[in-house]
Order: C-alpha cells, then structure tokens, then sequence
C-alpha cells in the first residue's frame, strides 16, 4: 500500500515535472499522507519541502484554490521577499514588496491581480513576515527581523560591557619594533581604538595599510594583555589565508571558528561562546546579517571585535549591509584609513577606482587600465568573452584573473 501511494504521489508530481526528491521529501514529512496534505495546503506544505512557489501555484490551480486565498497571497509575498533577500535586502518599503508580488502574479498560474489592500492585510496576518511603521510601512521576513534586532542588541550588549586597556603611546613603539615598520597619520591613530575594548572598526581602500594596523594592533593588544587570547577570522576561505599569510598568526573562516557546516543552514542554536579576548574579523563587507548575529552572540562580554573591511569591496552574497551599517550608525569607534601607502599608489588603477568611487568618468587609460567600450550588456559579455580566450592558459588556469 505504501508503494503505492508513493507511486501516485510521483506520478501525481510528474503532470508538474516535479522529481523524485521532491518526492522523496514530501514522503519524508508526511508519510503516507503526503499526497493528501500537498492537495489540501499545497503553498505551505509545497514550499516547506523544497517545491518553488510556481510549481505549488499549478498544483493550487488544479485542485481549485481560490487566487485570492489567505494562502496564497502569503505564499506569494513570502517569495517577493525571498527575492528581496536574494537581492541582498533585509527588508523593504511596502511599494517595492507590491511591485515585487506583481511581477511574481504576471508569471503565475492565475492571472487575477492582487489588490494592494488585500496584499497589506495578509502581510499584517503572516507569522512569517514583520511589518515595521516608522514613516511608511516596511517589511521583513521575520528571520531576518530577528537577525537584525539580534545584531543590533550584541552590538549593544559589547559597548554596555567595554573595558578600559592600560594603553599609552608606548605601546605604538613596541608595536613598531615588533613589525619593524613605521605608523605615521591614520594609522597612527588607528591604536587609540585599543584604549577600550568592545566592538571597532578598521576600513580603507586598498593600499591603505589596514593590515599594517592589524598587525601593530595585535602586538601592541599582547603587550597589554599577555593572557588574552586572539582569534583571526573572515568569511571565506581565501580571506582567512590572506589574513594568516599578513599577520603570522592562524586565522579560519568565521563557519570554523563557529563549528558551523557550510551548507548547514544558520540558525545553530546553543553556539558555545568562544574564548576570544580579540576577535578580528577581516573583510567584514562581505559578511551578511545572519552571519554577523550568529558571530556577535558568540563573543562574551567584555572582549573586543575589530572589523576590517572596505565597504566599497565585495558585499555580501546574502542579505545585509553590515559593515556599512556598523560605520554609518555612528554608536562605534571607527578609524578611517585613506592615504595610500603602495607603491602601486601611482597607478591608474589606484587613481581611477578613487575617481570612480567620487562619481566621475573621465578615466585614466594605459597599458594598466584599458577601457573597451561595448553598446550593450550582451556586447560586455561577448568582450570579456574575447579577452578571457586571449590571456586564458589552460596549463595554469589560476593565473588568469
């Protein structure tokens, strides 16, 4: 009898072209009952296993579901959401969400629109959603609400429980005698950060001399606090070596660091607090709101997180701002770097990401910097296309950048 439910259960999938692990995970959930509940709440037991929100919007179609159900239209919000979150918003103002769900509805099994009234009322109902009034409403997917009150709450917490450090001008001394370099202007300054611990932040451009500080700020931490333990940290793999290879010390992705699997979804709960004293996290642009909370619940009161990062660098691949927020909110030290102390300073790559980042277009061109102007999108793609057959050796395929 089993064999045959799921049989039907498959081939009932089939009409939909869903597969057999969508199957497989319906069954997984259900049991026997699977193909009964897929009918009966086809968005909220569909999207629950894996299924997409169109696949669940034909099935919903065939077993006669009203277009304008309670169900669906919070089906339909939560994946105008979802492509929000994609897009790297954490929330958003109620317009963009209706704009966003009427996209999805021009695409869907049903072709009745949604008014915007009955959209805002099943918004209000979703325990899956939060709408926030400030001066026009704004909406959030209730998990990442929760990650960025949490996110501002650690903040909160590390400035509540700072600690003031014995330090003096001395300390810069020793920090250059252990590095054996000089720190001159910003940099210089960047080690009144270390007069408290809690939560700071380093950022400047590239050639700035952030690792520099990092690396005279943690001699200079040692010598205060002998005792005290570092940890490095960043969010991929690559980064964590940069920072190792700069500084002489280990440094692991934020994931190890927290005894997280990558593809382990973030939400582990009861993350054992880590014993660092100093938390460096470099390249903090990329790290998103649900890392960012994840990370802060695990540093105990008193300790210090130092943020490294350039908000004009890579962001990160899943919704949040952090780094940027953090800077902007003016509640945190932050120590910015902007003289370029490269050698590469002279550069026309150096001098034109800056004229870029000012809003001008009237770049410098050389044997380092060319331009190769194409009509459109499809023509860039064709370009970058020609260029990367030209310089690509498949011999050495990682010299090629």
């Amino acid at each position: 009898t089993e064999l045959v439910r799921n049989r039907e259960l498959f081939e009932y999938l089939l009409e939909f072209d869903g597969s057999w692990t969508i199957t497989e995970r319906l069954i997984k959930e259900f049991g026997a009952d699977a193909l009964t509940e897929l009918k009966r709440e086809p968005y909220h037991n569909g999207m629950r296993c894996g299924l997409g929100f169109y696949l669940c919007d034909e099935i919903a179609k065939k077993e006669g579901i009203h277009p304008l159900s309670c169900e669906r239209i919070q089906a339909i919000a939560q994946t105008a959401m979802r492509q929000l979150a994609a897009s790297g918003h954490v929330y958003a103002p109620v317009s963009d969400v209706y704009r966003t769900v009427s996209h999805i509805v021009r695409r869907s099994s049903f072709t009745t629109e949604i008014p915007q009234s009955l959209l805002f009322s099943n918004l209000e109902k979703d325990p899956n959603i939060v709408t926030e009034h400030i001066d026009i409403p704004y909406v959030y997917l209730k998990t990442l609400y929760e990650a960025e009150v949490g996110t501002a709450e650690r903040i909160h917490r590390l400035m509540w429980s700072r600690k003031t450090l014995p330090f003096d001008e001395s300390m810069v001394q020793y920090a250059e005698q252990r590095c054996n370099m000089r720190f001159e202007g910003e940099q210089r300054q960047s080690f009144g950060l270390l007069r408290h611990t809690g939560p700071a932040v380093i950022t400047g451009g590239p050639g700035t001399g952030k690792t520099a500080c990092v690396s005279g700020l943690l001699a200079a931490y040692e010598r205060m606090n002998p005792k005290g333990t570092i940890r490095l940290c960043a969010p991929t793999g690559r980064a964590a070596q940069r920072l190792a290879e700069s500084t002489g010390r280990e440094a692991v992705t934020i994931h190890r660091l927290l005894s997280l699997n990558p593809e382990e979804s973030l939400r582990k709960e009861n993350l054992a607090m880590l014993d660092a004293d100093l938390l460096v996290v470099d390249e903090s642009s990329m790290i998103s709101i649900t890392l960012a909370q994840l990370l802060l619940s695990s540093v105990k009161d008193g300790a210090m997180v130092l943020f490294i990062g350039d908000i004009n660098q890579l962001p990160s691949v899943e919704a949040g701002d952090v780094l940027s927020d953090l800077i902007y909110s003016g509640y945190i030290p932050v120590c910015q770097l902007r003289k370029v102390h490269r050698q590469a300073s002279g550069s026309p790559i150096v001098r034109n990401a800056d004229l870029i980042n000012a809003g001008f277009y009237d770049l410098e061109e050389d044997t380092k910097f060319m331009i190769d102007a194409a009509g459109n999108p499809a023509g860039i793609a064709d370009k970058v296309l020609e260029h990367i057959k030209s310089i690509y050796n498949p011999k050495l395929p990682f010299e090629t950048q």
